[in-house]
C-alpha cells in the first residue's frame, strides 16, 4: 500500500527528468533524478533524522523503478488509470479546499469537555483489566534482583530515581491481553503484590512495580478519557462545518440530479 500510494505521487507530480542544476543529486534511476533541493521541498522538516532520509530515498528509488518501468509499457496512458488519477486529485483538491475554509475554526474548551464526560459518564467503562505500572528491564538476573531489592527495600529517593533514569522507567498503562504471556499472568494474579519479578522472556528479565490494578466495568474518570472526548467533539464539530461548506456550495451552484437513474 505504501508502494501504490508513493508511485501515485509520483505519477502525479513526477521526478522530473534531469536538468542541469547545482543541487546535490543524492539519488538517480535512469533518466530522474532526486536533488538535495527535491528532499528539502518533499521531506518535512521535522522528519529527516539519518534513518528517515535514507527510508525516504530508498522509497523514491524503488517507486521510481516502478514508475519508470510503468511509462515503458505504456501504462501511463491507460485510460482506468488516468480517470483513477483524476478522481483522486479531485479529492485531493475537495480535501485541501475544506481545510482552508475549516482549519482553525473548531474551538472546544475544558468546560466543553467536562460536559461532555458528564453527559456521557455511563458509556465510559473498562472494557478489560487494566494496569498502570512501571517497568524496569534488566540483561541478567542479579541486576534485576538488585533493582527490586532497591525497590522494595525502602531505600531514599535519590536510589530510586537513579534506577528510574538509568532504565528510562516511565508510567504507563497496560491492558489484559497485550502483553506477552508470562509478564500478563504475572501481572494480573499479583493479588495485592506491589513489586513482583524477576520475570524471565527472552532472554532478559523484567521487574514490574505495580501501582494500580483496575478491574473491567470500572468506570473510567475524566482524566483517563479526556484526549478521547477531544478527539470525538473535534470530530463532531469538523463534520458541522463541513456539512456548513458544502450547503453553501450547493446554494450558491446549480446543482441537477436526476431523479431517474437507470444503469444498465
Amino acid at each position: 500500500m505504501k508502494h501504490l500510494m508513493f508511485v501515485i505521487f509520483v505519477f502525479f507530480f513526477s521526478c522530473s527528468l534531469e536538468k542541469k542544476s547545482a543541487s546535490q543529486v543524492l539519488a538517480r534511476v535512469n533518466n530522474y533524478a532526486l536533488t538535495a533541493n527535491d528532499l528539502e521541498e518533499l521531506l518535512h522538516p521535522g522528519r529527516r533524522t539519518e534513518n528517515q532520509i535514507n527510508r525516504f530515498i530508498n522509497e523514491w528509488v524503488e517507486s521510481t523503478l516502478l514508475y519508470d518501468a510503468a511509462v515503458k509499457i505504456g501504462l501511463n496512458k491507460d485510460r482506468i488509470l488516468l480517470a483513477s488519477r483524476d478522481r483522486f486529485y479531485k479529492k485531493i483538491l475537495g480535501s485541501s479546499f475544506i481545510k482552508t475554509r475549516t482549519q482553525g475554526k473548531v474551538m472546544i474548551t475544558e468546560g466543553d469537555i467536562r460536559d461532555y464526560y458528564q453527559k456521557n459518564k455511563n458509556s465510559f467503562y473498562l472494557e478489560t483489566d487494566e494496569a498502570i505500572i512501571r517497568h524496569f528491564l534488566s540483561p541478567s538476573l542479579k541486576e534485576a534482583r538488585s533493582i527490586k531489592k532497591t525497590l522494595t527495600g525502602g531505600r531514599e529517593k535519590e536510589k530510586t530515581a537513579e534506577l528510574f533514569t538509568k532504565y528510562s522507567v516511565e508510567t504507563k498503562t497496560v491492558k489484559r491481553g497485550h502483553l506477552i504471556k508470562n509478564l500478563d499472568v504475572a501481572i494480573f494474579t499479583a493479588k495485592g503484590k506491589n513489586i513482583i519479578g524477576p520475570i524471565t522472556s527472552a532472554g532478559s528479565y523484567h521487574i514490574i512495580d505495580i501501582l494500580r490494578i483496575k478491574n473491567r466495568g470500572t468506570q473510567r474518570g475524566l482524566e483517563d478519557v479526556y484526549d478521547e472526548i477531544y478527539q470525538r467533539l473535534s470530530k463532531e464539530r469538523d463534520a458541522v462545518l463541513v456539512r456548513e461548506v458544502i450547503d453553501s456550495l450547493y446554494a450558491a451552484s446549480s446543482v441537477f440530479i436526476s431523479p431517474n437513474i437507470q444503469i444498465k
